[in-house]
């Protein structure tokens, strides 16, 4: 019998595992999560459902960014560029949040940041003054961010280390849901009782969310009984995986910062957050500058109206081009949650490095689609499958990658330093759009020029994502040794 050399978690190891054929893992394909395993997935996809259509998110603003605005006396465009300075001051304190993740149990750390993020949702609505906002909403920023890009995606490398690609591609579907489910449910909640009653509610649910995550997920899956990937280690390979856990550091801090993939993975995938954010939290006004646009040139064709902006009254007037808009939101998890699936396919099968290149390279064509084109039924509807199947692979590559290269061992220690890296790219998407909507001649100008910055962005993170590397293997105090699959 042959032996293959196998590199537990396609990252980092204190040493090679030899399997014979026979003793070999189940592919890495499988989705045998087993009972717990399922349980633990449905918890972590609530999770990115809830935190995905939380207050701080893209998706959120479509609502909120309006009805925060009217409460505090300003502009929907406002209210954006503060989020995005709020964003940047929230990344020094996320540093030290991500430094707590990998100084302290995944439980603990979890299940506080939950808790403060529901306390801080109950105040976000009642908010009424603008020092009030900045409070409630860095707070938001802070633990919302954490909670859903380390928290949980910890959570599924301690317990599904070779299995954190499908693991991930199936928990992130929360993450498209919420474009329809818990905005549908936010949407509803605002209507019926105003930002007040939305946040109160939400509020509730995080702090629920904490409260189990404290009682029902331990750290370490052998306390409970529960094998990593499921038991499909085999007995050299789990005692392995279990000495590299509970040993010291494969990588410092200092050895991390010297590794390119330190820089390049933060940088290219927070500037596809920052498309991904940009496109999805003005998605609804901009369909509509775009409907009434066309409609009001056509109705102004006719004769019947001595100027564009009467056009525009007339063309508004009925509300069928601000609901067709707001469908669109609703049609967003057609797309993306089968592209959260395939991503972690494709993950599993050729490696996150190409997958997300491929992510990259189709968020650039879509950006070309919907905001360079001209706008009718099939550039727009090229632009929605492409950009939103993929937006779906967003939230699964990044940790995937990450994880990947530096180990399910080091990796919330590292991402630590690395998300507030991303997140510097990922809250300018706020400020772009609100620099161009301010300074164009027409808001559907000023959205145009945003997508045509986005597909730039998006394709200097195709090129960082080449130059990137797929895995590391690892020795602590020895040189890292990189190979890409």
């Amino acid at each position: 019998m042959h032996s293959d050399i196998v590199s537990l978690g396609e990252g980092n190891t204190m040493e090679k595992i030899k399997y014979n054929s026979d003793e070999k893992p189940k592919a890495k394909m499988s989705i045998n999560f087993g009972l717990r395993g399922w349980l633990l997935c449905l918890y972590c996809c609530v999770g990115f459902m809830t935190l995905g259509g939380a207050f701080w998110s893209a998706i959120a603003q479509n609502t909120m960014a309006s009805v925060m605005a009217e409460q505090l006396g300003t502009t929907n465009a406002n209210v954006l560029a503060i989020n995005s300075y709020i964003g940047y001051g929230a990344i020094v304190i996320l540093l030290f949040v991500g430094i707590a993740f990998g100084k302290y149990k995944t439980r603990i750390v979890q299940s506080v940041a939950l808790l403060c993020c529901g306390v801080a949702l109950f105040f976000y609505g009642r908010a009424t003054t603008i020092v009030g906002y900045i409070v409630a909403y860095l707070v938001i920023d802070i633990v919302g961010n954490a909670t859903s890009s380390m928290g949980l995606p910890q959570i599924a490398a301690e317990y599904f280390p070779t299995k954190k690609g499908s693991f991930l591609g199936i928990a992130t579907i929360g993450a498209t849901l919420a474009s329809a489910v818990t905005l549908t449910i936010l949407n509803s909640l605002v209507n019926a009782g105003g930002a007040k009653l939305a946040t109160a509610i939400f509020a509730g649910f995080t702090i629920l969310m904490g409260i189990l995550n404290w009682i029902f997920i331990p750290s370490d899956p052998a306390k409970v009984g529960f094998l990593p990937d499921n038991g499909d280690f085999s007995k050299e390979a789990l005692e392995a995986h279990q000495r590299m856990m509970a040993g010291p550091p494969i990588w410092t801090v200092k050895e991390a910062v010297r590794d390119k993939n330190f820089w390049l993975l933060p940088i290219a995938y927070g500037l596809l957050f920052m498309v991904s954010n940009g496109v999805t939290s003005q998605l609804v006004p901009y369909q509509i500058e775009q409907m009434k646009t066309i409609a009001a040139s056509n109705l102004f064709a006719t004769g019947q109206f001595e100027n564009m902006g009467a056009a525009i009254g007339a063309a508004m007037a009925d509300g069928s081009i601000a609901k067709t808009a707001q469908s669109y939101m609703q049609l967003v998890p057609i797309f993306a949650i089968p592209g959260s699936i395939v991503s972690g396919i494709i993950d599993q099968k050729i490696g996150t490095r190409k997958a997300g290149m491929l992510m990259a390279a189709f968020y650039v064509i879509s950006c070309v689609f919907g905001g360079l084109m001209p706008y009718n039924s099939f550039t727009n509807w090229v632009f929605m499958g492409l950009f939103f199947f993929w937006s779906g692979a967003n939230a699964n590559l990044v940790m995937s990658h990450a994880i990947s290269c530096f180990g399910p061992r080091d990796y919330p220690v590292l991402w630590g330093y690395m998300s507030p890296i991303m997140h510097i790219f990922r809250v300018a998407a706020p400020l772009v759009l609100s620099l161009f909507l301010s300074i164009a001649s027409t808001s559907l100008i000023g959205y145009r020029t945003s997508y045509t910055v986005f597909a730039g962005a998006s394709l200097v993170a195709l090129v960082l994502i080449f130059f990137s590397n797929q895995n590391m293997i690892k020795k602590p105090g020895e040189p890292a040794t990189a190979y890409t699959k």
